[in-house]
């Protein structure tokens, strides 16, 4: 809900460099780090190749099962990187990854049935603990490829990026009613995704105008099957012995997806003035998307069974729906002195809808695109003599069809993305960077929000439900951070770097229904690093006060609420040498 994350990597260079590292800290986190970056022919082709490995026992104990290591998790990477300048203006970069990580399974708290009090008394009194009939694995392999080609010359950028991403995620034995009962569990489960993509871009600047424009066009396969398993337990919780007695039975899942979409988009600045800039620009886009599902289900080996009160929907389903938005931005930027500059923004942002693979027919299969028209008016500034950065901003965003996870219907307990019909966010923040003394900074940062829906009802066990008036999830009403960051000469060789920040937030839900609530928390984190030239030698600490509480929630409709903790406190130490 917040944007975008432009994370841009280290590239390549005409020079030998390179890096090792190697950490250890409570919970027995190990990481170790390692690159280098070489020239392979002077001026013209530049290598650079990074490995990483992190491994870190778990925090969560189940005491069903009398184990402690949920959430337990192994992580090993590498990435290679190359660039290419036949020419002064051409330049070739490819950019490959690879990246295999497994996790000991869920850690959720809740379950059907499940109210948000239960869920808060746990957090207060048994922090930490779960009770699950089984735990399961993930195991994720992603690969990340994109190949860049630019062209540049003294009046015009061309720039195309083709891209390749790959993740295979499989499981077995996940829980899913997070309850010490034989009620829901995902014996089996593997997603593969892949998505081809190409972007070309075309930039220039004409005197006061600066112009961009480009074209996008990409292909997304979801390939999925999950083999779900309604224990015996289920048995005990109807009154129907004909019910009662298809338990356990196992629901087989198999779905395929695919999303093609284009669009094409441009963008422009233009210098009314040497003081006042207007910009501009729009994106239209166009996706077909595409859903083959299959569900069947087992008993005692028979494939041909069903269930009776599933029997009624349709096996398979084959749907396909077309989404397509026009996204305009305008904005206007004046610089009002030296160094205090304040513009405005409207913009129009855009998700595509598409299908449920759990659906049980095509009635609940497709949800809808989701729109926001977003405002937003900010100063930027530097005082007192470039010591002080202030930044304050405005913001209003009106969300039409926004989607989220809910019952999508009660008699077969289909979840999956369904509409909310309206809500709005208004808020402010603060951000500010002050240079104190020589070599000491402090950041204070303050945000303040207001949200509300303004239409939703859905289903649930009770009928209808109306949530409108209520907040959107994962929205406290203030937030804010204050670092202090301090950094000193010992001697000719070593420097000493603190730093320290808290984070706070008040009271936030996790659901749109509001059930499931955070109470005000803070996180206090602190670094010290020992430097030289060449030597990093670094003691870090998270959550230091170790505050207990719950990092992501979700409620089903009323239905059952659900919750994950956040991390304990956690601190360690970290070796870097770099050359």
């Amino acid at each position: 809900m917040a944007g975008a994350i432009n994370i841009i990597t280290k590239t390549p260079a005409n020079k030998t460099t390179g890096f090792a590292s190697i950490g250890y800290g409570n919970l027995n986190q190990i990481e170790a780090n390692a690159g280098v970056s070489l020239p392979i022919v002077d001026n013209v082709l530049f290598s650079r190749l990074s490995v990483s490995a992190r491994l870190r026992d778990g925090y969560i104990e189940n005491t069903l099962l009398e184990t402690d290591n949920l959430l337990e998790h192994q992580r090993y990477g590498g990435n290679l990187q190359l660039t290419y300048l036949p020419t002064d203006k051409l330049t070739f970069s490819l950019n490959a990854s690879l990246n295999q990580k497994e996790v000991d399974a869920q850690a959720f708290v809740g379950g059907a049935g499940v109210s948000g009090e239960v869920i808060k008394a746990q957090l207060e009194d048994k922090p930490y603990e779960v009770s699950f009939n089984t735990q399961g694995m993930y195991e994720t392999l992603v690969s990340n490829n994109a190949l860049k080609i630019s062209y540049e010359t003294d009046s015009l950028s061309i720039l195309s990026i083709s891209s390749m991403q790959y993740t295979d995620n499989t499981g077995h034995d996940d829980e899913l009613d997070f309850l010490p009962f034989d009620l829901n569990t995902r014996k089996y489960f593997s997603r593969i995704f892949t998505t081809l993509s190409e972007e070309l871009r075309i930039s220039s600047e004409w005197s006061n105008l600066q112009w961009l424009a480009g074209v996008f066009v990409y292909n997304f396969n979801i390939d999925r099957q999950e083999d779900n398993q309604f224990g015996i337990a289920n048995a005990g919780r109807v009154t129907d012995p004909d019910a009662a007695a298809q338990y356990p039975y196992t629901l087989i899942t198999v779905s395929e997806q695919q999303h093609t979409g284009f669009s094409i988009f441009g963008n422009a600045e233009y210098m009314i003035t040497k003081s006042l800039r207007v910009n501009g620009g729009v994106r239209f886009e166009i996706e077909e998307a595409q859903a083959d599902v299959s569900r069947s289900y087992t008993k005692d080996g028979n494939d041909n069974y069903q269930y009776p009160n599933l029997g009624v929907f349709p096996a398979t389903f084959e749907e396909t729906e077309t989404f397509s938005a026009v996204s305009p931005k305008a904005g206007l930027s004046y610089d009002v002195i030296d160094n205090v500059m304040l513009y405005g923004n409207i913009a129009r942002g855009y998700r595509p809808g598409g299908f449920n693979s759990f659906a049980a027919d095509e009635d609940t299969a497709n949800f809808d695109s989701e729109y926001s028209w977003n405002y937003e008016v900010e100063i930027k500034s530097m005082l007192m003599k470039n010591r002080i950065r202030v930044n304050l901003a405005g913001f209003y965003i009106d969300y039409q069809d926004q989607q989220l996870y809910t019952i999508l219907d009660i008699a077969t307990f289909n979840i999956g993305r369904d509409n909310l019909s309206r809500s709005v966010s208004i808020g402010a923040e603060l951000e500010t960077e002050w240079a104190l003394l020589d070599g000491l900074t402090a950041t204070i940062n303050v945000g303040i929000l207001d949200t509300e829906i303004t239409d939703y009802n859905t289903i649930s066990t009770a009928g209808e439900l109306d949530y409108a008036g209520n907040k959107q999830g994962y929205s406290p009403q203030f937030n804010g951070n204050f670092g202090l960051n301090y950094e000193i000469p010992i001697n000719d060789l070593l420097t000493l770097k603190a730093i320290g920040d808290y984070q706070y937030q008040t009271d936030m839900f996790f659901d749109p229904e509001n059930t499931i609530q955070q109470d005000a928390y803070g996180l206090l984190n602190a670094r010290l690093v020992i430097s030289t030239e060449m030597i990093d030698l670094i003691f870090w600490g998270q959550n230091l006060t170790d505050e207990t509480y719950f990092s992501y929630g979700y409620n089903f409709a009323g239905v059952g609420g659900f919750a994950s903790y956040g991390l304990p406190r956690t601190f360690g130490t970290k070796l870097s040498v770099r050359f």
